[in-house]
């Protein structure tokens, strides 16, 4: 799957742990560092930093859960089966379509050994 790339980029006064903050908030929300570069500059005492990343796999598959209704989800959702004929052939279409079956393998193999929670 091709992600689009973001760059980040940042100044600010130099202390302890901001590289720990950038790359530890970048992960927690789903993205994939590509590329990093940083320094520090020691007359002005001004820290600076450049970070490529992408929306990883597991974002995206998050994103498109309420359309595809995916097993594994850990929350209720209903089955495709329970809901009126329209928006379950729109569901069965999207898991179909290889960006839904992509997300559907991740919440198979990322969530482990959960049960399912349909309502």
């Amino acid at each position: 799957m091709s992600d689009r790339q973001f760059v980040l980029t940042l100044s600010c006064p130099d202390r302890p742990g901001i590289v720990a903050a950038v790359s530890t908030f970048l992960a927690h929300n789903g993205q994939n560092i590509l590329d990093a570069a940083q320094f520090n500059d020691v007359e002005t005492g001004h820290f600076f930093m450049r970070v490529v990343f992408t929306a990883a796999d597991l974002a995206f598959s998050a994103l498109a859960a309420p359309v595809l209704l995916p097993d594994r989800y850990g929350s209720p959702l209903p089955p495709p089966e329970a809901m009126p004929a329209s928006p379950a052939r729109e569901v069965q279409r999207l898991r179909a379509h290889p960006a839904g079956q992509f997300a559907q393998r991740m919440y198979a193999t990322e969530r482990g050994p959960t049960p399912d929670r349909r309502a």
